[in-house]
């Protein structure tokens, strides 16, 4: 499996995934310079995040907002979005340290039932978690076998 940079460069300017757990549509506009060419840093980044939509869509197309939409703000946000009785959490790893996240805390009241199936998008295997008093704990796989370098999607059936 090839491996994804995630989100792209700059993409806590765009902030995208706060847009489209509130409901919203992101636009992006890239224009061509006056001579009809594309820059290379838009080009990445829309590259970038075309790779990681291949993966990560299913969160995204057709998702509707699920309150509290979003949770921990700052270096580790997560942002919430609902679709067909699943539940996706999508976690940003801290900008520049996406390898030193083993773990990922989901402290609001949105969390897996206990024994439900946690997996992430992009991995075949089910992903251990465990209650820890009022926050839920997933662990990360082995680097090597995530499919995104900074920016994971976690899902879980929609709690009733």
């Amino acid at each position: 499996a090839r491996r994804l940079n995630g989100p792209p460069a700059g993409a806590g300017e765009i902030d995208g995934y706060e847009v489209v757990c509130k409901g919203g549509n992101l636009l992006l506009n890239v224009a061509p310079s006056p001579e009809g060419r594309f820059d290379t840093p838009p080009v990445r980044t829309l590259r970038s995040i075309g790779d990681w939509m291949a993966v990560n869509g299913e969160a995204i197309h057709g998702t509707r907002p699920i309150p509290p939409y979003s949770e921990g703000g700052g270096e580790k946000p997560v942002y919430f979005t609902q679709k067909n009785g699943t539940v996706y959490a999508i976690y940003l790893a801290e900008d520049g340290r996406p390898h030193s996240d083993l773990r990922v805390m989901l402290r609001a009241g949105l969390r897996p039932k206990k024994g439900a199936e946690v997996r992430m998008l992009g991995y075949e295997k089910e992903i251990t978690w465990e209650e820890r008093g009022d926050s839920v704990v997933l662990y990360l796989p082995p680097v090597h076998q995530r499919p995104c370098d900074s920016a994971w999607v976690f899902h879980f059936p929609t709690p009733s």
